[in-house]
């Protein structure tokens, strides 16, 4: 150990994470099967970051809407690692909303050419422009919006206003004018092949995360604030603080897993580089979630609903994951796409969220459970 640092049972570290949500625990687990000795720093009093799951009333509540893309990179990282991904997968089947119009929601080819939403010269657009998506390379559009790629290849405004929702579905990303057209369009083509919704809520894969990182090794710090981080020597210096007082942790290499704002206050002259700077310009991808578990479904073959002009998104999750103690109990996630740089009340958004879901499960009130309200839940730090 060398002179001067403090280190856990008298270690330096090979690696400490900063961040103990998905990506920080996932990634000690790969270093600690390497061999190296990790640690792993939250700030907060549980480990799992956005992905935690609470529980309310015999219900258990992600923070808004939480789905594993089937064929996406995390849920093949997961599974190599053997962690369990125990769910179902929701219905293609919904609705629409188009001036107060509700139509039956395109998520299948068979739904596209029943659907009255659009023209039969719209469908054959549409379709055509799907069909692309699944050949294409969306490495091959990273230089473009994704308004710019939409309005090369869509005439039909519908058309348009329909992929955008897709998009947003996707991604979460409500920002057409700068979102990436390349990580749109890749997310986009992931989504193709079904999502899963995972029982008793992502806890349960922290859960097991966690496990397997003690079990080989890692050292998992709660209740820990990190001061500052000194990247200039060989060993990298944490200084931290924790009860008891200030301790400084020696390391290797330091990974960083929080939000870009508090990268920039932890690392000391970061503002002046190439990183700096990118990380000064990222922009929070934001939604607005109401959360509820309902006794029973008024309308219980409603399980899923868009809305076109007011980007907003209602599931029944329970349709396709154990979510309740009680069987018969469901919990429904309600939310609305927010766009970078607007200032939406927080009440007016919780009143028009509220009157979506009273649009898919009238008279829910009486069959409240419990519910929470998030007015602006970070879904990332950086958008695409």
């Amino acid at each position: 150990m060398i002179k001067g640092w403090i280190g856990i049972d008298g270690h330096v570290f090979d690696v400490v994470i900063i961040g103990g949500g998905l990506t920080g625990l996932t990634a000690a687990v790969f270093l600690a099967q390497g061999g190296k000795r990790v640690a792993v720093l939250e700030k907060g009093k549980g480990f799992g970051g956005r992905a935690v799951t609470k529980e309310m009333a015999g219900s258990y509540f992600n923070l808004g809407p939480h789905a594993f893309y089937k064929k996406g990179v995390a849920a093949r990282v997961l599974r190599e690692l053997g962690i369990k991904l125990e769910g179902g997968s929701p219905s293609t089947k919904g609705a629409i909303y188009v001036e107060e119009q509700k139509f039956q929601l395109p998520g299948t080819m068979m739904d596209l050419f029943r659907t009255k939403l659009l023209t039969w010269k719209e469908k054959r657009e549409f379709v055509s422009l799907l069909m692309n998506i699944q050949r294409m390379n969306p490495q091959n559009f990273y230089n473009q919006t994704i308004q710019q790629w939409v309005e090369t290849r869509l005439k039909s405004k519908r058309n348009q206003e329909l992929f955008y929702a897709f998009c947003r579905l996707a991604s979460y990303i409500n920002a057409p004018t700068i979102a990436n057209a390349g990580v749109i369009l890749r997310q986009l083509k992931t989504s193709l092949n079904g999502a899963v919704y995972v029982d008793g809520g992502w806890q349960t894969i922290i859960d097991q995360l966690k496990e397997k990182a003690e079990k080989l090794g890692v050292v998992l710090l709660n209740n820990c604030k990190v001061e500052q981080v000194d990247m200039h020597e060989e060993v990298k210096v944490i200084s931290l603080t924790k009860v008891g007082g200030q301790k400084k942790i020696g390391a290797g290499w330091v990974l960083f897993t929080a939000a870009p704002k508090e990268i920039l206050r932890l690392v000391k002259d970061i503002q002046h580089t190439h990183l700096g700077n990118m990380l000064s310009n990222s922009i929070p991808v934001k939604a607005a979630c109401l959360d509820v578990a309902l006794s029973r479904l008024t309308e219980p073959q409603q399980h899923f609903a868009l809305d076109f002009e007011n980007s907003l998104y209602y599931s029944n999750h329970s349709q396709a994951a154990k979510l309740a103690v009680n069987p018969k109990h469901q919990v429904v996630h309600v939310m609305k796409y927010l766009t970078p740089g607007g200032n939406p009340q927080p009440d007016q958004v919780k009143t028009q969220l509220a009157a979506f879901l009273e649009k898919n499960q009238p008279g829910w009130e009486v069959n409240l459970v419990a519910q929470r309200y998030i007015p602006h839940l970070i879904v990332t730090g950086r958008r695409g």
